[in-house]
């Protein structure tokens, strides 16, 4: 659907925090903002897995559900490649950055550790939200900075 109406803001910085969680209806919500220059990203790569299923029933009442169409992003790319790397919205911004996982596991891990705990796991699904987080707020400051900078000009 194609809006007839002028957008309702225009002047405030929108910054999506996406992630590999990111699918669905919020992945195509992602995708309208940002290939319409309505929002930057923050975040990992989005899931990528944009398909209409279509369900057939068969013979002996079992059904079976199959893809049957891709969405469209609106420069007019699919959601879901070829390729699965090609797939989703690629971040402007990658947070947390490509050291942060190695470097949390070394910060929080002992050297003979064989096994790692489930509480490693949520201590690092933690980090992470707030690494992004702090991203995102330091891509609204800078957005800010720039627009300041340009009304000085």
């Amino acid at each position: 659907y194609r809006s007839e109406n002028e957008p309702v803001v225009t002047d405030l910085p929108v910054i999506l925090l996406i992630d590999g969680g990111t699918s669905g209806a919020a992945e195509v919500f992602a995708a309208a903002l940002v290939d319409n220059l309505s929002a930057r990203t923050v975040g990992e790569q989005t899931n990528g897995q944009g398909t209409l299923q279509s369900e057939f029933i068969l013979d002996g009442g079992s059904v079976l559900i199959i893809s049957t169409k891709l969405i469209d992003r609106p420069v007019g790319k699919p959601l879901q490649a070829a390729e699965l790397r090609d797939s989703g919205i690629e971040p402007d911004v990658r947070a947390p950055t490509r050291d942060f996982i190695t470097n949390f596991y070394f910060d929080n891990t002992g050297e003979d550790e064989t096994e790692l705990e489930e509480s490693f796991f949520r201590s690092l699904d933690k980090a992470v939200e707030q690494e992004q987080l702090q991203a995102g707020i330091e891509e609204v400051k800078k957005i800010i900075e720039n627009s300041r900078h340009r009304e000085a000009a």
